[in-house]
């Protein structure tokens, strides 16, 4: 086997969940809980050396590599290969998978405190399917593992939630099971309709890069939609965010974590690979529709957002926020843009995971997730204060931390396309603008507020973060600094896929 093997990267957490599970495992929390940190850490430097040997300059998928059994492809009669490959979008998104993974493993110490060989087995079993979706060059072992996904992440909601809630766990399920209704239906039709065009059964997902004049306009209208609403919803973006924002809510804060980063954040490559990669004029004639949606998504969570107290819902909100000005930017047709979109999806997923693990600090030592926090916890806690201060100020744009050269490629991006807009997407585009100024304004308080706040409670003298604590910290603190003052290294990386999508638009 090769060193760089996209299928060990696949594949070798779900393993490392199987041992854990072993009933021969030692049933200790201590143990478990080291042995998985080690994996966790071992997995994420094996991603990060996928760096060295990549091709940035490459439009094919670098590490191709096929899931064979018995030398046979799977399912080979009907033309459904277990095929793996990484563009330079799945790479960063497959590398930050595996990151915030070793994150949340880390945030975990001290909030599980039962079930430890069943919560780490199924976290190492949610990783896998996020990585198989990523990498798949087939659309129905696409949709095989974003299923999967749904089973580890609804025992991690449902056992390991506030209150043990079942029933956000089974809202969850509902969700998402629908939205994998509307992928799935469209994906069968493909396949057959391209059987009965080619004579051929294949399920490669290069094969819905098909001439403009293959398909009728009704027929692409109609798969196009199905997918954009399965992917929105899975991406829960507004005005599917109840499910997202009741499970950031009711989950633990590690749960928390990699629903945002990892789980929704795949709804979005979905949009990506699928809607814009796949359909590209008809994402261009749809293209202000799903610009004003976001923007309306947009101004409505920030609204929202400001009239929260409750920190996981306030960051819940921002997520979506996030998320949706991702999405919009897909929608502004420029490649710049496009650059930005992508450099945001990976930011917000960073400073975000940051910000949970602030208040996942700060809930240790309050037994609170609401603001105001008690009087000058600031005194008491000086090394926070210096990771609190990197990660928000990375949230709110900050020049030279991640976040910025984002959000500033978006606003260049689309500044070159907005002659193109109609007026009243144009009005849409100035009130969300002078909108996400009033919930930036509405974050730098929440931080006075956490940290600073001039509330009547004054906080007992408490204790400064802990080892593990700091590892965290030090973990997001680090990749913010490094990539803002460093992006042209991600953009490097994508640019030839962008370059690529670009192509098929015909920007």
């Amino acid at each position: 086997m090769e060193f760089f093997s996209i299928l060990f990267l696949i594949f070798s957490p779900v393993l490392a969940a199987f041992l854990v599970a072993c009933p021969g495992f030692p049933n200790n929390s201590v143990t478990i809980r080291r042995f998985s940190k080690t994996f966790a850490s071992l997995h994420f430097i094996y991603s990060l050396l996928f760096l060295i040997p990549f091709d940035s300059t490459s439009f094919s998928p670098a590490f191709a590599d096929e899931l064979t059994f018995f030398k046979q492809a799977w399912l080979q009669p009907l033309g459904i290969k277990a095929a793996f490959g990484a563009d330079g979008i799945s790479l960063i998104t497959v590398i930050l998978t595996s990151f915030i993974t070793l994150v949340a493993l880390f945030a975990s110490k001290n909030k599980i405190r039962y079930s430890h060989k069943l919560y780490y087995s199924m976290f190492f079993v949610a990783q896998t399917s996020i990585l198989g979706l990523l990498c798949s060059q087939d659309m129905f072992v696409f949709f095989f593992f974003l299923e999967l996904s749904l089973i580890p992440l609804y025992f991690l909601i449902s056992h390991w939630s506030t209150n043990e809630d079942e029933k956000m766990a089974r809202k969850f399920l509902a969700f998402n099971i629908l939205a994998g209704f509307f992928i799935l239906a469209p994906m069968l039709i493909l396949y057959f309709y391209n059987f009965a065009i080619t004579g051929t059964l294949s399920a490669g997902i290069e094969t819905l890069n098909f001439d403009s004049f293959s398909y009728p306009d009704w027929f692409k209208y109609s798969i196009f939609s199905a997918f954009l609403i399965g992917f929105w919803i899975r991406a829960g973006l507004f005005p599917f965010h109840s499910w997202f924002i009741e499970c950031i809510d009711t989950a633990k804060i590690p749960v928390s974590m990699f629903l945002t980063a990892c789980f929704v954040l795949s709804g979005i490559y979905g949009i990506l690979r699928f809607c814009l990669a796949s359909f590209g004029e008809t994402f261009v004639n749809l293209n202000e529709i799903i610009c004003a949606i976001c923007i309306i998504g947009v101004i409505y969570s920030v609204i929202l957002m400001t009239t929260q107290k409750n920190l996981k819902i306030i960051f819940g909100y921002f997520a979506i926020i996030q998320n949706c000005l991702v999405t919009a930017s897909l929608a502004v047709l420029n490649a710049v843009s496009y650059n930005g979109a992508i450099l945001l999806a990976v930011s917000s997923a960073i400073s975000i995971c940051g910000l949970l693990i602030l208040i996942l600090i700060l809930e240790r030592r309050t037994k609170s997730y609401n603001i105001p926090m008690p009087n000058c916890l600031c005194d008491y806690m000086p090394k926070l204060k210096i990771f609190s201060y990197i990660i928000f100020l990375s949230s709110v744009i900050t020049p030279f931390l991640l976040g910025f050269y984002s959000m500033f490629l978006i606003f260049l991006g689309t500044g070159i396309s907005i002659s193109d807009f109609s007026l009243s997407t144009k009005i849409l585009t100035i009130l969300c603008a002078i909108t996400l100024l009033f919930g930036y304004i509405f974050l730098i308080s929440v931080f006075h507020q956490m940290l600073f706040s001039n509330s009547a409670e004054k906080a007992a003298k408490t204790r400064d973060i802990s080892l593990s604590e700091m590892t965290m910290l030090t973990l997001i603190s680090c990749a913010i600094i490094f990539f803002g003052i460093f992006p042209t290294n991600l953009v490097n990386i994508i640019g030839s896929t962008i370059h690529q999508i670009a192509n098929i638009l015909g920007i």
